[in-house]
């Protein structure tokens, strides 16, 4: 299981900033490299996107890979949680992703949490270079929200 974390400052209100995370629509626009895309009514949403794993790690069979996944919406007053399921390259992938706002002065504060379970990925990469994946995938998507929110 791979963790990540982190906190920024937004120069926008906490309900602009919910309402973006929560839209499936504005939300899956951060992901990238996304080749289809299809929102339930529900809120919910499936995807299916290229995650690109470095020719440094050896495996060079992997160096683009296919994800497809199923993403369920909980939210609360200060909080949204994406969870997603699926798989590539044949295994089992599921992401959690939590992102917390408050009200701080001159806009919100938004502080998020991933874990990602690609248990055999992780066994074939090693948990070092697939956190390094993760962390690369996972910082466009949080500059998408920060610059994506608009004025």
């Amino acid at each position: 299981m791979i963790e990540l974390s982190g906190e920024r400052h937004l120069d926008q209100a906490k309900a602009k900033v919910l309402a973006f995370v929560s839209d499936p629509n504005l939300f899956s626009s951060c992901l990238g490299n996304t080749e289809d895309l299809h929102v339930e009514q529900n809120g919910d949403f499936r995807a299916k996107f290229k995650i690109a794993i470095p020719k440094k790690f050896g495996v060079s069979y992997l160096e683009n890979v296919s994800a497809t996944m199923s993403f369920k919406l909980s939210k609360g007053p200060d909080a949204v949680e994406w969870e997603g399921s699926g798989r590539t390259v044949g295994v089992k992938l599921t992401i959690v992703l939590r992102l917390d706002v408050r009200d701080e002065d001159a806009g919100a504060h938004l502080s998020w949490r991933a874990s990602m379970n690609a248990a055999m990925i992780e066994r074939l990469l090693g948990e070092q270079n697939l956190r390094e994946i993760a962390s690369d995938v996972a910082t466009p998507i949080l500059e998408c929200i920060s610059t994506g929110i608009g004025p």
